[in-house]
């Protein structure tokens, strides 16, 4: 019933929002009511990933985030298409009824794999029985810090990428394909992460911190033609997926409970949100148009380069240490291999 509610929810804040003539209207209708309502519509996904995969959980996690990648290929071009054909009202309308559609049939199908069993009226529910001592666990804070950390690095890349294009060329179409080029290597790589997360999450980790890292210091610093641009795109898409090996830590913290790893999905995703919170603002002090640099860290980039680079590869480090705690605790026994 909860997640029919959001969905009308959404559709018709979605819907209002036409209407909206100021820009505080805009604000709640649009980011904090469709913002709520699409995240907590989101939750049954990680609850039932726990439900429906063991083995594949972080290859099925991952072709799941994949589904965000494609729609920031796809979705700019329907918006800027129907903001062309109609204007902002009827565009806003048309998305509220084609997002309403697409929402009913997804909570008209998906399903727990194992119905949920209906409570006693003096039991509490499973999530209020959980105490939260899965955030004091060893391997939930190395992850929770190390993601943070990595979304850090990750953030700048997407807002500014198309900024560092249009300076090698005077298309404005071949600048802003670079955010689709950077979308669709994402897809590929959410896919990749979560595979080699299923055979050791820690080392999932440790790759995208390093590959970013090298992406960031050697393809993009040196990057001065819109072809080596676009290489870089595909680097750093593919290799920036660390939230797709958020299942192992899922499954290694939750100790088989559904609920607790749901809860430490939630945890994770809270703080990829701060960081994208952040880094807007991290991002507009780190960029410095006027420090024009002649080889590498071009266009006033050398400050955000740097910072990229510098924080995947905390990242990496990050991972290093997951590895090495966890197999800690798998030789005391805390922890099952």
């Amino acid at each position: 019933m909860a997640l029919w509610v959001c969905t009308a929810l959404y559709t018709g804040s979605m819907l209002l929002s036409s209407w909206a003539t100021q820009a505080w209207q805009l604000v709640v209708l649009q980011g904090i009511v469709c913002g709520a309502t699409g995240s907590i519509m989101y939750t049954p996904v990680l609850m039932w990933l726990n439900d429906w995969w063991v083995a594949k959980k972080g290859l099925a996690g991952g072709i799941i985030f994949a589904g965000a990648g494609i729609g920031g290929l796809i979705f700019p071009f329907i918006i800027s298409s129907l903001l062309s054909w109609r204007g902002f009202p009827w565009m806003v309308r048309i998305w509220a009824v084609l997002a309403g559609t697409t929402l009913a049939l997804s909570v008209y199908l998906i399903k727990p794999r194992v119905p949920p069993r209906k409570l006693r009226s003096h039991e509490r529910g499973p999530w209020l029985a959980t105490d939260g001592a899965f955030l004091r666990d060893p391997i939930m804070l190395l992850t929770l810090g190390t993601s943070f950390v990595s979304s850090l690095s990750t953030f700048p890349v997407s807002l500014y990428l198309a900024t560092y294009a249009s300076n090698l060329t005077p298309s404005a179409f071949e600048a802003e394909i670079v955010v689709g080029i950077y979308n669709v290597a994402s897809s590929f790589g959410c896919a990749f992460t979560g595979w080699l997360a299923d055979i050791d999450y820690p080392l999932a980790t440790t790759f995208c911190g390093v590959a970013g890292a090298v992406a960031a210091f050697a393809s993009w610093g040196l990057a001065d033609s819109l072809a080596k641009v676009y290489g870089f795109a595909v680097l750093s898409g593919f290799t920036s997926q660390i939230i797709a090996s958020w299942s192992g830590c899922a499954r290694d913290v939750s100790g088989g409970n559904p609920y607790v790893g749901s809860l430490v999905f939630g945890v994770l995703a809270g703080s990829r949100g701060l960081a994208s919170i952040a880094m807007p603002f991290i991002s507009e002090e780190l960029y410095r148009p006027s420090d024009e640099k002649e080889s590498w860290g071009r266009f006033g980039f050398y400050r955000m380069m740097l910072f990229v680079g510098v924080t995947a590869a905390i990242s990496a480090l990050g991972g290093v240490a997951l590895k090495v705690v966890r197999s800690r605790m798998v030789k005391s026994g805390r922890l099952r291999a």
